[in-house]
């Protein structure tokens, strides 16, 4: 079974498998966010007080007659960059032949995203492609959204 779970520092956690809601994650205390498949860490994100998680089950079910509905998970965080700093930008690690293009643009935001398939199949990719049938990006919720000022910016 698939479930998210949030680290905080004291050593305790949120885990979607005790019925625990994505929006009830204490983001001022969270640590680390890992998605899990029968309890074996398949993508843990390590989470600073600059950066944003965010997590999404996205299911597409068949159109046209009867068939299984796909799963893909899409997880990742972002952050605001400070306009002295040197950053390196995400890589994608690409397990199985899937062909979108990317291009580098200059931002105030940097992220990474996951998308995980239930075959285990993980792609990281520095932004969402919004003409791909799974990258596409997705709506941040209040508690992901970045702050309009920062002071260290």
């Amino acid at each position: 079974m698939w479930h998210w779970r949030g680290i905080y520092g004291d050593g305790s956690s949120i885990d979607s498998v005790n019925n625990a809601k994505y929006p009830d994650i204490d983001r001022t205390a969270l640590t680390e966010f890992q998605l899990l498949h029968d309890d074996k860490v398949i993508e843990a994100i390590k989470v600073d007080k600059h950066k944003k998680v965010f997590c999404r089950r996205r299911v597409a079910k068949p159109i046209m007659g009867p068939g299984p509905e796909q799963v893909i998970w899409v997880l990742g965080w972002r952050r605001k960059r400070s306009r002295l700093e040197i950053f390196g930008r995400a890589i994608a690690y690409i397990l199985q032949p899937w062909k979108w293009k990317s291009k580098r643009t200059d931002s105030r935001i940097e992220m990474r995203v996951s998308f995980v398939a239930p075959n285990g199949d993980i792609r990281v990719l520095d932004k969402f492609e919004e003409k791909h049938p799974w990258f596409y990006s997705i709506k941040f919720r209040p508690e992901e959204q970045m702050e309009r000022k920062t002071p260290w910016l």
